[in-house]
């Protein structure tokens, strides 16, 4: 089921105040039902204070319901066909983190191999969970 579009709110601003936080926008959608948002703004993850804020292709709780995948650094300079096979992996990886999925490091063409802030990786990536990450669901 596809529902409508909520617009995302300041207080959900990352540090930078250029794009969203999004463990604030995990934390404030989060739902008991299985939950993929899906937005176009920019979207970032700081771990740790330490860590500086970075910007990211989707964030998923591990385990969890809910994800989210941002559009906005996936369609740069590249067709909609393309731009649409990012975002299939990119969700599908997120969901994989929802089962319980790790980062692979055991094939760099799976799906939950860790995008290392590159888009090349995600383009590297077959829509395919290898057989090590395929076991643990």
């Amino acid at each position: 089921m596809v529902k409508p579009a909520v617009p995302l709110t300041p207080d959900l601003l990352a540090a930078s105040q250029t794009r969203y936080e999004a463990s604030k926008i995990l934390q404030q959608f989060n739902s008991p039902q299985n939950l993929l948002l899906v937005t176009t703004q920019d979207i970032a993850h700081r771990k740790s204070d330490v860590q500086p804020e970075y910007g990211i292709f989707g964030l998923g709780y591990r385990p969890g319901t809910t994800s989210v995948v941002s559009t906005f650094r996936l369609h740069r300079k590249v067709s909609r066909a393309k731009c649409l096979e990012r975002l299939e992996k990119v969700a599908l990886h997120e969901i994989g983190h929802n089962l319980g999925l790790p980062h692979c490091t055991h094939d760099k063409h799976c799906m939950m191999q860790a995008a290392q802030g590159t888009i090349k990786q995600v383009d590297l990536e077959k829509v395919w969970f290898c057989e090590v990450c395929r076991g643990k669901i």
